[in-house]
């Protein structure tokens, strides 16, 4: 079994004009940082979607692409067998195999780095639709 971790870093974030937060947000496989280690980008929002592409994998050979709103990266999740899937790395085109990850395994990191997030925000007092929705898709 390969270990997938999703890290941010809280005290990178920061609200834009437009009432946005940016900051670190990196997936590890294996100890493979992608798209690199303190990647900066919209946390929240990506992780929302990343949250609902995973909760939509449906059965063998099923997949869905995790993107980033930065650059041109995404992760592609390809179910290969109940509870396991494939994750390829994308990057500008380029199609990297990373390995094959345990759904519920990364379900559970995604839902940590949520609730990190999500407390950090009420500590600081960021109440706002991004965060809600975020909230409100942990399981």
């Amino acid at each position: 079994m390969s270990e997938f971790k999703t890290t941010v870093k809280v005290n990178t974030f920061s609200r834009t004009k437009l009432g946005r937060t940016t900051g670190v947000i990196f997936c590890s496989l294996e100890g493979y940082d992608f798209p690199v280690y303190n990647w900066d980008d919209f946390p929240i929002v990506i992780l929302g979607w990343w949250i609902d592409s995973l909760n939509s994998l449906g059965e063998e050979g099923s997949s869905q692409e995790l993107l980033f709103m930065d650059g041109p990266f995404a992760l592609n999740l390809t179910v290969v067998e109940r509870g396991w899937c494939e994750i390829e790395g994308v990057e500008g085109g380029v199609i990297s195999s990373l390995g094959i990850y345990s759904i519920d395994e990364i379900k559970s990191s995604f839902n940590e780095t949520a609730r990190e997030i999500i407390d950090f925000c009420i500590e600081k007092n960021w109440d706002y639709e991004d965060v809600r929705s975020l909230a409100a898709k942990l399981s």
